[in-house]
């Protein structure tokens, strides 16, 4: 029994050491190209990313710096939101599960560029780079009964912020803008 004991200690620890080291190890940057990619067939819009941090333990928590998210063809700004630093952190146990659990969600210094062109089209409607990736069904299913889709229905939420926000409406069919700066809003 103390053989087993020992041995179920020795196990813990190594599994706590590869948690707590992992993180160090994964070579991130890597994956900003597959994630640019995938945010690129899903809107057809260009995003990048700085420095992108992981840690797993307690929680799987992930901070990006400096994030910039492309605007439409013809908008007046460059691009349609950028932040300094955006923070995620969930559960990792609901996770196994199905569920997604966020117990952090921040977004640092944004600032959001809204424009509705002169045809009246929205810089918020967006389309995918190519017809193929409009019409490849979701691995995960159709959703729930509700239509919602699936990964929603499993998702409960914490502390939701954002920290001294911008956010430009530019509607060029009326030629006004409007100017919203150091907003700061948690979702409860």
């Amino acid at each position: 029994m103390k053989k087993l004991l020992i041995g179920f200690g020795a196990l813990l620890v190594l599994l706590i050491a590869a948690a707590v080291i992992a993180p160090f190890l994964i070579p991130l940057d890597t994956y900003k190209p597959q994630i640019a990619k995938a945010v690129r067939d899903a809107t057809g819009r260009e995003l990048t990313m700085g420095n992108i941090r992981l840690s797993v333990l307690p929680r799987l928590a992930v901070e990006v710096d400096n994030v910039a998210f492309s605007n439409a063809p013809g908008a007046t700004a460059p691009q349609m939101a950028t932040l300094k630093q955006l923070a995620l952190q969930v559960q990792l146990f609901p996770l196994l599960s199905g569920e997604v659990a966020v117990d952090r969600f921040v977004l640092v210094d944004p600032v959001i560029n809204l424009e509705v062109d002169q045809n009246g089209k929205a810089n918020w409607v967006m389309a995918p780079a190519s017809p193929a990736a409009a019409t490849t069904p979701s691995p995960s299913g159709s959703g729930s009964a509700s239509g919602a889709p699936a990964a929603l229905s499993n998702l409960r939420l914490g502390d939701i912020r954002l920290v001294n926000g911008t956010i430009v409406y530019t509607d060029r069919v009326a030629k006004t803008t409007e100017t919203v700066t150091g907003i700061d809003m948690a979702l409860a």
